[in-house]
């Protein structure tokens, strides 16, 4: 049997969670640059990889150009995959983009967007360009998960992935779905984590939406999307995250993330208006004042991953995916084998369990048993039967 591993969904306080025209645009870039004020530190936010000032224009950012290292390393344009934290991290100097749509072409690993900047950024107020991390049909945006095949045999990807009824299955993410799996993530969203994919169906499965953090020393104003592949309800996957850190919202913000998705925005002073969409999931702020924006997880944090499967070291960096010859791991074996996890700050009263979607067909999810360590560090296992063909595996860690 062929296995696909993909344990990057960390677990945070109860919640499992296994990448020009330049006429007009100068002094639009200079009347900004004197309001930003840069009264937060973000670490890293270092400009190295320079301005992105977009005029009338789609830019796609491919974040499979993006070099293999440390987050906080200078970037060089394409930005940086960190696989420990699972992001493709850029640190612009300022963005603008006037009348102008950026998308993404994702990574291979399906990590999210971190974008540290280090002055603004900044969009006209005609809403007419968007930042944009939109699942489709059958894919999804960066951070989120892929959906069932056109198959009504077939379950979506993540962990509120949606099932099948023989109607449409809607995934949860920020609020539970029809036929979805359990709510995940947390209001702060952090870790960074997207959309679940819903469940196959020859009308229309649908991809989770990506996720993206802005850090910004200065404003951030314009509007960016992350919705699931349909924003009128016919879809079925669910809508991505949005995190905002900055000094202040500009002349305006406007964040979607439908359906069912998670908005969140901190502010050191205030400023909007704010407009904030989740289609029914999530949408906090803060406007408490702080120094230094926090960009990831503290090591106090509980986080679970998979690290054997039937005695074999699953990789560092798995990619989760469905073709055979492209697996991560392969596994011969006709009975239950084991799967070994490794926990950390997850409490002995916290439930740990497996899911394994395979291609088509229903998933298997088998709790997990803790064999040694405490509190701060253990090992979990749990006996698993998995299905002939590729399959994709997950670890969860949760309060019940």
């Amino acid at each position: 049997m062929k296995l696909n591993l993909f344990h990057r969904l960390r677990s945070l306080r109860g919640s499992s969670v296994v990448g020009l025209l330049r006429s007009g645009v100068a002094l639009g870039v200079l009347a900004i640059a004197s309001l930003a004020s840069a009264d937060i530190i973000v670490p890293g936010a270092d400009g190295s990889d320079g301005d992105l000032i977009l005029a009338y224009e789609t830019r796609v950012i491919d974040l499979a150009l993006a070099t293999t290292g440390t987050w906080n390393q200078p970037g060089n344009g394409n930005g940086v995959y960190d696989p420990a934290k699972w992001a493709v991290v850029f640190k612009y100097r300022r963005v603008r983009y006037e009348q102008s749509n950026i998308q993404f072409k994702p990574h291979p690993s399906g990590a999210p967007v971190v974008w540290l900047v280090s002055e603004f950024v900044s969009s006209d107020p005609s809403l007419r360009g968007a930042i944009i991390l939109n699942g489709t049909t059958t894919s999804p945006g960066p951070g989120g998960f892929r959906s069932g095949g056109f198959d009504v045999a077939s379950y979506g990807f993540g962990p509120g992935a949606g099932g099948t009824t023989g109607t449409k299955s809607f995934a949860s993410h920020g609020v539970a779905g029809s036929n979805g799996g359990p709510i995940y993530g947390n209001e702060r969203i952090m870790p960074l984590v997207g959309g679940s994919g819903g469940g196959g169906k020859a009308d229309g499965p649908g991809g989770g939406g990506g996720a993206i953090l802005i850090a910004c020393q200065g404003i951030v104003e314009g509007l960016i999307v992350a919705d699931s592949n349909d924003t009128n309800g016919e879809g079925t996957g669910s809508g991505g995250a949005i995190r905002i850190v900055a000094d202040r919202i500009g002349g305006f913000l406007n964040l979607r993330a439908s359906l069912r998705g998670r908005i969140r925005v901190e502010t050191n002073a205030g400023g909007g208006p704010l407009t904030a969409n989740a289609g029914g999931g999530t949408v906090s702020t803060s406007t408490d004042p702080f120094t230094t924006a926090q960009i990831w997880p503290t090591d106090t944090h509980p986080k679970v991953g998979i690290v054997q499967v039937h005695g074999i070291s699953a990789p560092t960096d798995p990619r989760a995916r469905l073709e055979e010859a492209t697996t991560d791991l392969a596994i011969n074996a006709g009975s239950p084998v084991v799967v070994r996890m490794e926990a950390l700050n997850v409490p002995s009263t916290w439930k740990v369990e497996v899911k394994v979607v395979p291609k088509t067909g229903r998933p298997i999810i088998a709790e997990a048993t803790k064999v040694e360590g405490n509190d701060l560090a253990s090992f979990w296992q749990a006996n698993v039967q998995f299905p002939a063909g590729a399959s994709v595996i997950q670890a969860r860690a949760y309060k019940p």
